[in-house]
């Protein structure tokens, strides 16, 4: 059943066409062309740095389904940031997970090139870069920061992951703030482990211990302000961090493998309304830089 439901959510969208104030572009990038989408803010001018956040897509989806699903877009212009929505090779990021048939593509040296890109285009601050994604994504940006902390001064991730793999080979630079979304009840990306990753509270004291914070959280339990989703949720903040960093969890009970406040897809599970990720991510985002 859980492998029926892994095939049936790569397919997770239409297909969608770029969102006004969106723009497609391809790079060469290890003799393989690759795709992103940049979206700037309204009102956006070269007379001024913007913080910049990348938006990865989960596996076998692309950056046009996470530019509609995510709904970062009008974050970004209320907010004003870019946000970059890049897509990986087969549509898939290579996040750290070993075994047969996984992709050996050089995705960190791809998204450092990328900022490189963007920064000589556009006008970016650069010590308030930033990566989220949801499955697949959020696997990807724990890779960025463990190894590419010198760039990404936080992250958030939406129902992905650390692997183990990676996990042992996780040497950040510095204290990067992570904040982690995930439901009790997500059956692709299991909440309490599985092969390949731990459970998500490990994941948690893992990022506390890296960081050097402090074990004892501000537990807030959010509003159920929807109370037809069938979900509600708990907040863990750990604020007393090195470098000013600091981790986040958001908990929902009973959620799905899905992105809080996007479009609901009901064969991933329940999907909270209680809030909105992508204006949460911006708001934890925001305060943070290198």
């Amino acid at each position: 059943m859980r492998n029926t439901k892994f095939i049936v959510a790569l397919i997770i969208l239409s297909a969608c066409s770029h969102r006004a104030g969106s723009q497609a572009y391809t790079m060469v990038h290890d003799g393989a062309t690759r795709s992103y989408i940049v979206h700037l803010p309204t009102g956006y001018t070269a007379t001024q740095k913007y913080p910049l956040v990348l938006n990865l897509h989960g596996l076998g989806e692309s950056n046009i389904k996470q530019e509609h699903y995510s709904h970062m877009d009008d974050v970004a212009d209320s907010g004003h940031f870019i946000v970059v929505y890049p897509e990986g090779v087969n549509k898939a990021w290579n996040a750290g997970i070993r075994g047969p048939r996984v992709t050996k593509v050089d995705d960190v040296g791809f998204i450092s090139a990328l900022l490189d890109t963007l920064e000589a285009k556009y006008s970016i601050d650069a010590k308030r870069i930033y990566s989220c994604g949801i499955s697949n994504g959020g696997f990807m940006s724990y890779r960025l920061a463990c190894e590419l902390s010198n760039r990404i001064a936080a992250i958030a991730s939406v129902a992905g992951q650390l692997t183990d793999f990676m996990k042992a080979a996780c040497r950040p630079s510095r204290p990067v703030a992570i904040m982690q979304i995930h439901g009790t009840d997500d059956e692709l990306v299991n909440y309490e482990g599985a092969l390949g990753y731990g459970p998500v509270d490990s994941l948690i004291h893992f990022w506390l211990w890296k960081d050097n914070c402090k074990p004892t959280p501000v537990i807030t339990k959010l509003p159920d302000t929807d109370t037809t989703d069938g979900c509600t949720v708990t907040k863990y903040d750990y604020v007393s961090c090195s470098g000013g960093s600091e981790v986040a969890l958001y908990k929902i009970i009973n959620g799905g493998h899905t992105w809080p406040g996007g479009y609901p897809v009901s064969f991933l599970g329940k999907t909270d309304e209680d809030f909105n990720a992508s204006e949460e991510i911006w708001k934890f985002f925001k305060g943070k830089s290198l």
